[in-house]
């Protein structure tokens, strides 16, 4: 049923984030079958969507999708994925975005295993992707599967969720084997941001913004050994949608997260249709370090990856 689902996946993700996983001996990250699929899952949780429909109320349709600005870096690395994992590759008509699509169950049931191996951390895709095994294995006919997923699929994100806290996870992450190292830089290429300020300060700073899910950039905060506390800012904007800058309040604005409340024990999350927006960001050398650090070693592999060679030839020169 719908519920269990949901029970099974918590289960999943407690195991899983907890228990190193091999990375197969190849030397060169961006080749490795094992690493893509870990940088995957970070990219659909920053970028990515899973969607359950039906086709005039009579059979259902099952859609994998990541859309990303066409930029020739974003899709070679989409191409790339999909010769590891499988689905096809579009630039939309007016050339301003790629997708990659994977629309066969086959391929589904696939990705399926990749997310059981490698589990999604944000709320949004665990819930959509709880919803899409529920609907997976119906077994009635087709028109009632349709009118189950209709009847259902408006309390999809309304579930509560037992997480790890984000000192669990940063702890999990210092293992070289924990897929949560590619896992990093697949959400960095999807939500991340390197900025480089053209004022005499010549600042540099790296943000990331995420709707919901404080605890994943608290946990960020805490691997990339960041001073700054997470900022807060009420958002509107339903929970199935990509995370934006709307509704911060303030830049001033913090709350009150450090590594105090970081070592809390495994904290329920309760998905509401009031949604905030999180901002993590630093401007700190040693923070700065640890990010160019990590991703020199486990590497964006699409247009981020362009941004990050700029920020970093800067970096290099203020030492």
């Amino acid at each position: 049923t719908f519920c269990n689902y949901y029970d099974y996946f918590n289960t999943v993700l407690l195991n899983a984030v907890l228990v190193t996983k091999s990375w197969h001996k190849l030397s060169n990250f961006s080749t490795n079958p094992q690493y893509i699929k870990a940088f995957f899952v970070g990219l659909m949780d920053g970028d990515g969507s899973i969607q359950v429909n039906h086709w005039r109320k009579s059979s259902l349709q099952f859609r994998v999708v990541i859309k990303l600005v066409y930029l020739p870096a974003n899709y070679r690395m989409l191409n790339r994925i999909a010769k590891v994992i499988g689905g096809r590759v579009i630039i939309e008509s007016s050339g301003e975005f790629v997708k990659w699509v994977v629309d066969d169950n086959n391929v589904i049931f696939n990705l399926v295993n990749i997310f059981d191996q490698y589990p999604p951390l944000t709320t949004r895709l665990r819930c959509q992707l709880a919803f899409l095994k529920s609907c997976l294995v119906l077994q009635g006919t087709p028109a009632s599967n349709v009118s189950w997923m209709l009847q259902n699929r408006e309390h999809k994100y309304k579930h509560v969720y037992i997480t790890p806290s984000p000192q669990q996870l940063n702890n999990a992450a210092q293992n070289n084997h924990s897929y949560l190292l590619a896992w990093i830089s697949g959400f960095i290429e999807a939500v991340g941001c390197f900025t480089v300020r053209e004022s005499s300060s010549g600042v540099l700073s790296f943000s990331i913004g995420q709707n919901n899910d404080q605890h994943i950039l608290v946990f960020l905060k805490l691997f990339f050994q960041a001073n700054y506390n997470v900022r807060s800012g009420s958002s509107k904007r339903p929970l199935g949608a990509p995370a934006t800058k709307r509704g911060l309040r303030s830049p001033h604005h913090q709350v009150g997260l450090g590594s105090g409340s970081s070592k809390l024990p495994l904290r329920l999350v309760n998905t509401k249709n009031q949604n905030y927006f999180y901002l993590f960001e630093t401007a700190s050398r040693c923070s700065l370090m640890a990010i160019c650090s990590h991703l020199q070693k486990f590497p964006l592999l699409g247009a981020k990856k362009d941004s990050f060679s700029l920020f970093l030839n800067r970096f290099n020169k203020t030492k």
